[in-house]
């Protein structure tokens, strides 16, 4: 899933316990592992070299093209925390802090997989496992018009859910 997809479900997980913003966020970070088993489309990042069939030996080059993901990545996770923020604004400007939350928390799994290829030991190594075992086996990634195309529903389909809360 791209990181809207993830920002937006967060939101809307964590909107749906407004008068338990801890259960919320804790839904929200949930929701990203749900999300990330259903096939989907992942935009190309140059900078990561992946290993079929092995996962966790992927690797992160740290160059020009690095930068470039970066930008690209920041951008479209600072996209879904904003549009996250202004849905829990329209259930209520009392939520925007929650819908907000809840769009980092479902966005965080994949802020540590960039930690993972900093550091890939320990808890973060166990996190990362259970991360690419969650993830759905089928992509979509040469299916744009699909891949993109139900991403795209899937996150109208949330803003009309979340416009009834």
């Amino acid at each position: 899933m791209i990181l809207v997809t993830h920002a937006i479900t967060g939101s809307v997980a964590a909107l749906l316990f407004p008068t338990n913003p801890s259960l919320g966020l804790a839904v929200a970070l949930a929701s990203h592992f749900v999300t990330d088993a259903i096939p989907h489309w992942h935009y190309p990042l140059r900078s990561l070299e992946r290993r079929p069939g092995n996962p966790l030996a992927e690797r992160l080059h740290f160059g020009r093209d690095f930068w470039r993901d970066l930008l690209t990545i920041g951008s479209e996770c600072a996209a879904g925390v904003i549009l996250g923020g202004w849905l829990g604004y329209q259930a209520s400007p009392d939520l925007v802090w929650l819908a907000g939350g809840g769009a980092v928390f479902g966005v965080l799994p994949d802020f540590m997989q960039l930690l993972y290829h900093l550091y890939p030991h320990g808890l973060l190594h166990r996190i990362q496992k259970f991360h690419k075992w969650v993830h759905a086996s089928k992509h979509l990634d040469d299916q744009p018009f699909w891949g993109i195309g139900s991403q795209a529903v899937f996150v109208l389909l949330l803003i009309l859910f979340a416009r009834t809360l």
